[in-house]
C-alpha cells in the first residue's frame, strides 16, 4: 500500500504498480484518516476464527468427546455487519478432516484451511471461504424460516417463543417502527427490513433479480463459541450423533441448527437487539463494529435417569445461558428441552443486578445448598466497564466490580459480593470482572465450595462458599493475589496489568503438600496492540486446598504480590523452592489475551505479539502467537520444541513454539476423541478394532485414542499423554 501527500498522481500510480500494492492519495488529515482506515480494513478482510473448535461430550460415555467439530468463522469488514459462518468437519486421527473423512484441510504452514477443503455441508471446496459452505448456506425459505423475539416480560417462568405472537415478521402487529427504531425517511420501511431481518435477498446481493429467496448469510460470532448439546435420540432407538448446535451472532440472532444437515431450526432475537436490525441492513460503513449476543453459550443438560437420552417425560432438561459480551449489559436463560418449542426463562441486567457492567463472562451452572435446600443456579461475573478502554493507566470502575449468583430457574439474584449493599461487602473490590468465574465442587459432593475470579486492575479473588447457611453467612471472600496497579501507590503504565481470562485452576502437589495451581496471564483484550504494559504469566499456589475460610480470615489476609514470585524468564532449570507463592515469566511485548489449559501437570498457553512477522519486520502482519507449554509445578519445559540436541536436555527455547496462524488465537482445546466405529468383517463377533486390553483372550474394546490438542485449527506439536489408570476403591465397614 502506498500513500502519496500532495504528489503527482503519475509518480504515487508507478510507485503503487512497482509495488505490487494498491496506491491512495492523502492531502489533509481526513483523507489520510480514511486511506489508513480502508487499508486497514483490507488487510483485516479475510475470514478469520478467533473461537475454539466446539465438540459435544459423548453423553454415553462422558470420558469422550464426539469427533465431529463445528467451527465459527467470520469475515471482518469495515462496516458494522461484518458476516459469519458456522461449519462442520471432523476429528479423524488428530487431524481434522472434511467430507471424504480422510484428507486434512488445515494448512500447516497458515494454521487455517487450504483452499481445496470441503466441510461436511457443503457441496463443493469451500476452503476459508465465510461466504461459501456451511450452516449460512443451509438458510431455509424466508416464508417458512421460523424466526422468532420475544414481546412480553420476562416473570420468571417459561415463556414460550415459538408461538404466532412472538414471530419476527411483517404480519406480526405488534412489532412496530418504534420498537424496530424506524421512522425517519431515510430509514427502510418495515415490512421491508423485517423480510431481510428473516433472511430474504431484499438487496439482491447474488443479483438475479429475486429479492425474495434465502441471501444464505449469517452474523459473525466475533468471540461467541457455540454449544454442541447432544439430545441423544429416543429411549427406544438412542443415538449418539442426535445434535443441536447453538450459535450466537453479532447481528443479534441465537441459532438453533441441525448438526446432522447443517440447517437451522429456528432463530431468536431478543426484543431488547430489535433496534439493531436497522443498522445491520443499512450497513453503512462505520468506524465502530455492531455487536449484539457476542458471549459464549454454557448449557446445562439434567438427564434424571443417567441414559444419555434427552426424554422430557423422566423430567430431564436441558437450558442455554448466555450473555451479550460488548452487545449489552444482559444475561439470557433459555428452556430448550424441546428443541423444535424453545422457552424464555429470563433476561436480566441492570435492573437486577446492582451495576452490572457489559456481560462478557460466560454464565457458569451450578447447585448450592442455600439453607437447607440445594438450589440449581448460575454464577456470574460482574462484568465489564468500557472505560477501561480509552484508558492505558489504571482506573477504578464503577460497573463490573461485582459477583452474582441468580436462580437458574427464575433469574432472581440469590447473592452477590462487592459493594456496601451485598450479602458480602468488599470495599477492594473495585474493577470490573469480564473473565469468565472458576467454579469448583471441590469435595465432589455435588455442590459448588469455592469460586475464583480475575480483574481488570490485576488481582485475584477466592471465595469459600459454606453450603446450607443464608444471607452473609453463606459465603466468604477475599483478595488472594493483587499483580497488577490496584494497590499500588503511583503506578506506572507497566505495572498496568489486566485480566480478561478466567483463571485456569488445577490440583498439584509439591514436598510441601498439595496446593491449587492458578495460572492466569495478563494482557490488554481491550487494545490487543498496545505494548505499554509489563505483561506476564503468572502461576499462583493456594494452599488452603479443603481450608474454608472465615471472613476474619479473608480480612487479614496478605495477598501474594509480584514480587513475592519467583522469576523464571529465559530460565530452563528455574527453582522453585518448598512452600513458594509461585512463578511469573515476563514477556517482551508480548500479551496473553486466552486462558491457558492444565493437563496431566503440564500447563499450556499462548501469547500474541502485535506488528510485524517474526525474523521480518518489513513482513505485514496481523501479530505472532506463541505456544508455551509449561510444568505446573515448576516452570521447567517439557518437550523438545526447537527440535535442536536430546529430548532430555531442554533448554530455554523449548518453553515456547511459534504458531503458524496470526491474528488473535482463541484458548487451547484439549479434546479425548471417540473410537472410530467399524464393522465385525471376520465374523468373530466383535467389531475389527476391538482389542484385548485386559490379557483374557476375549476382546472387550477399541483402543482408546489419545488426547488431541488444538489451538484454533492448528494441532499443538506434542503428544500429551494420558495412559489409562487402575483405580482401586477401599472402604472399611462396608458390608455386602
Amino acid at each position: 500500500y502506498t500513500v502519496g501527500f500532495d504528489i503527482n498522481f503519475g509518480l504515487l500510480d508507478e510507485t503503487a504498480t512497482r509495488g505490487g500494492g494498491e496506491k491512495f492519495l492523502a492531502n489533509d488529515t481526513a483523507t489520510l484518516l480514511a486511506a489508513l482506515s480502508q487499508i486497514i480494513t483490507q488487510i483485516l478482510d479475510s475470514s478469520q476464527s478467533f473461537t475454539a473448535p466446539t465438540v459435544g461430550v459423548n453423553a454415553f460415555n462422558r470420558t469422550q468427546n464426539l469427533n465431529d467439530l463445528f467451527i465459527s468463522m467470520f469475515k471482518p469488514e469495515g462496516v458494522p455487519h461484518w458476516e459469519g459462518n458456522l461449519k462442520k468437519y471432523k476429528l479423524v486421527a488428530g487431524e481434522i478432516v472434511g467430507l471424504d473423512g480422510t484428507t486434512p484441510v488445515v494448512d500447516p504452514a497458515t494454521g487455517f484451511f487450504l483452499d481445496t477443503a470441503q466441510s461436511i455441508w457443503a457441496p463443493g471446496a469451500d476452503g476459508s471461504d465465510v461466504n461459501r459452505g456451511g450452516a449460512a448456506n443451509q438458510q431455509v425459505d424466508p416464508l417458512t424460516r421460523n424466526v422468532y423475539t420475544y414481546l412480553g416480560s420476562y416473570p420468571g417462568t417459561p415463556q414460550p417463543i415459538w408461538v404466532a405472537s412472538n414471530n419476527l415478521d411483517k404480519s406480526n402487529a405488534a412489532i412496530t417502527d418504534t420498537i424496530l427504531n424506524i421512522g425517519a425517511p431515510t430509514d427502510p420501511n418495515r415490512d421491508t427490513l423485517l423480510d431481510w431481518a428473516r433472511g430474504a435477498d431484499i438487496n439482491d446481493i447474488d443479483g438475479d433479480g429475486n429479492i425474495n429467496e434465502a441471501r444464505f448469510h449469517q452474523g459473525d460470532p466475533l468471540h461467541a463459541q457455540p454449544a454442541a448439546i447432544v439430545y441423544g435420540g429416543t429411549p427406544a432407538v438412542p443415538d449418539v450423533n442426535d445434535t443441536t448446535v447453538y450459535s450466537t451472532t453479532n447481528d443479534g440472532y441465537l441459532h438453533a441448527i441441525d448438526a446432522t444437515t447443517g440447517q437451522e431450526l429456528w432463530a431468536f432475537v431478543p426484543q431488547e437487539l430489535l433496534a439493531n436490525l436497522r443498522v445491520a441492513f443499512e450497513n453503512d460503513p462505520a468506524i465502530f463494529k455492531g455487536y449484539g449476543l457476542d458471549g459464549d453459550i454454557a448449557f446445562d443438560v439434567i438427564d434424571t435417569n443417567g441414559d444419555g437420552v434427552v426424554d422430557p417425560s423422566d423430567n430431564d432438561k436441558v437450558y442455554l445461558y448466555f450473555g451479550m459480551r460488548r452487545g449489552g449489559f444482559l444475561n439470557f436463560g433459555l428452556d430448550v428441552t424441546n428443541r423444535q418449542q424453545p422457552a424464555i426463562m429470563w433476561a436480566i441486567g441492570s435492573a437486577d443486578l446492582p451495576e452490572t457492567g457489559h456481560t462478557w463472562g460466560k454464565p457458569i451452572p451450578a447447585k448450592v445448598d442455600i439453607g437447607g435446600t440445594v438450589r440449581r443456579v448460575v454464577f456470574l461475573s460482574g462484568g465489564y466497564d468500557t472505560t477501561q478502554d480509552g484508558n492505558p493507566g489504571y482506573t477504578q470502575d464503577v460497573f463490573g466490580n461485582r459477583i452474582f449468583m441468580v436462580d437458574a430457574d427464575t433469574g432472581a439474584l440469590l447473592w452477590h459480593a462487592g459493594d456496601q449493599n451485598a450479602d458480602l461487602d468488599l470495599p477492594e473490590m473495585v474493577n470490573s470482572i469480564p473473565a469468565d468465574l472458576n467454579v469448583l465442587d471441590l469435595n465432589r459432593d455435588g455442590l459448588s465450595d469455592r469460586i475464583y475470579a480475575a480483574d481488570t486492575g490485576g488481582s485475584i479473588w477466592r471465595f469459600d462458599i459454606f453450603n446450607g447457611q443464608i444471607g452473609s453467612n453463606l459465603v466468604t471472600g477475599g483478595k488472594i493475589a493483587t499483580l497488577g496497579a490496584a494497590d499500588l501507590g503511583s503506578p506506572t503504565l507497566a505495572d498496568n496489568r489486566r485480566f480478561y481470562n478466567a483463571a485456569d485452576v488445577s490440583l498439584n502437589a509439591d514436598t510441601n503438600g498439595v496446593f491449587l495451581n492458578i495460572a492466569i496471564g495478563s494482557g490488554y483484550r481491550a487494545h490487543p496492540l498496545d505494548q505499554q504494559a509489563a505483561d506476564r504469566f503468572y502461576s499462583l499456589r493456594d494452599y488452603n486446598v479443603f481450608n474454608q475460610l472465615t471472613q476474619n480470615q479473608y480480612n487479614s489476609l496478605t495477598p501474594i504480590t509480584d514480587g513475592a514470585l519467583v522469576d523464571i524468564t529465559g530460565n530452563a532449570n528455574p527453582v522453585i523452592p518448598t512452600g513458594a507463592a509461585g512463578w511469573k515469566i515476563t514477556f517482551p511485548g508480548e500479551k496473553v489475551l486466552a486462558s491457558s489449559q492444565t493437563f496431566n501437570n503440564v500447563t499450556l498457553f499462548t501469547t500474541f505479539t502485535p506488528g510485524a512477522a517474526a525474523g521480518n519486520s518489513c513482513q505485514p502482519s496481523l501479530g505472532t502467537n506463541k505456544l508455551f507449554i509449561l510444568s505446573t509445578a515448576g516452570g521447567t519445559p517439557v518437550y523438545n520444541l526447537d527440535g535442536v540436541g536430546s529430548p532430555t536436555a531442554l533448554t530455554a527455547s523449548d518453553q515456547s513454539t511459534t504458531l503458524a496462524q496470526t491474528g488473535i488465537t482463541p484458548e487451547i482445546s484439549i479434546l479425548f476423541p471417540s473410537p472410530d466405529i467399524v464393522g465385525d468383517n471376520d465374523g468373530d463377533g466383535y467389531p475389527d478394532n476391538w482389542v484385548d486390553t485386559d490379557g483374557d483372550g476375549i476382546p472387550d474394546g477399541p483402543p482408546r485414542p489419545g488426547p488431541v490438542c488444538l489451538v484454533a485449527l492448528e494441532s499443538c506439536p506434542v503428544n500429551l499423554n494420558n495412559p489409562l489408570v487402575r483405580t482401586y476403591w477401599s472402604q472399611q465397614g462396608a458390608s455386602n
